[in-house]
């Protein structure tokens, strides 16, 4: 606002306008007060599942209708579902398709082996070993262990394997899988496999659920180790040992798929 008049000056304080006239020559300035209705603007949300659905964290729309159909809740008024997309949802929320749980399993020994290097172990074992290698039949669900100081002797170790097995068993090693570690990548490997006619299978990165057999066994050999070194309090240098033992063990229980033989006798 444009004032003439230097001396004038008007100052608003919650809706009402404060003028100040001319100063009088008591050298004061007189007050003109000029009071204004307040207004107000009414919020409304004409989607009531979405502002509930805001309001509990993005909750999805069949449990906050639940909510207001059983009247567990006091105060939700009668929602109705909407096939609005909550854009921050799919973004928040967004995960990987679970894989199969039904999967084929090999038909013979040796049709199918897992293979996966479990390490760096903290601390070294007693005879200086940091890793351990494992390897599962498929068919049989039975798991050979070596343990290792360095990661270079994986390709002596599948050797030895191979070699042990295929003479026990009398059925040749047709398949294995592993990860994309450069141990299992390397061209020693690839020329020994291709040399043998065994089927080299890789599993894509960051997925070790296509290997969640060498995974889970893996997961399972520590827990059996750490139970079993905590319960005679020795020292984890006995790491090695234990998981030479823990493996004895395994081959000798039962699983769901197995469930009158022993994983040795299968």
């Amino acid at each position: 606002m444009q004032m003439k008049d230097k001396n004038l000056k008007i100052f608003y304080e919650s809706g009402a306008a404060i003028v100040l006239v001319k100063m009088t020559r008591n050298m004061m300035f007189p007050l003109d007060l000029s009071i204004y209705l307040s207004k107000y603007f009414k919020a409304e949300i004409s989607n009531m599942m979405n502002l509930w659905h805001l309001r509990y964290g993005h909750l999805n729309c069949g449990s906050l209708m639940l909510l207001e159909k059983n009247k567990m809740v006091f105060g939700i008024l009668k929602l109705e579902h909407t096939s609005r997309m909550c854009e921050v949802c799919v973004m928040g929320k967004q995960h990987r398709k679970p894989f199969l749980k039904k999967s084929l399993r090999a038909s013979q020994p040796l049709d199918l082996v897992y293979l996966d290097v479990c390490g760096c172990i903290s601390p070294t074992s007693i005879g200086g070993s940091m890793y351990f290698l494992t390897f599962t039949d498929d068919f049989s669900g039975k798991t050979w262990i070596y343990v290792l100081k360095e990661k270079k002797e994986v390709l002596s170790k599948f050797k030895e394997f191979k070699n042990l097995v295929e003479k026990q068993s009398e059925c040749k090693l047709k398949c294995l899988r592993t990860d994309m570690r450069g141990e299992y990548i390397s061209r020693d490997c690839d020329d020994y496999c291709k040399e043998n006619g065994i089927v080299h299978q890789l599993t894509m990165s960051q997925t070790p659920q296509q290997n969640g057999v060498s995974e889970r066994k893996n997961r399972t050999i520590m827990n059996m180790v750490r139970s079993m070194l905590k319960e005679k309090n020795y020292p984890k240098e006995f790491k090695g040992d234990a998981f030479v033992c823990a493996v004895y063990l395994l081959n000798r229980f039962t699983t769901k798929i197995l469930q009158k033989i022993t994983l040795e006798e299968a």
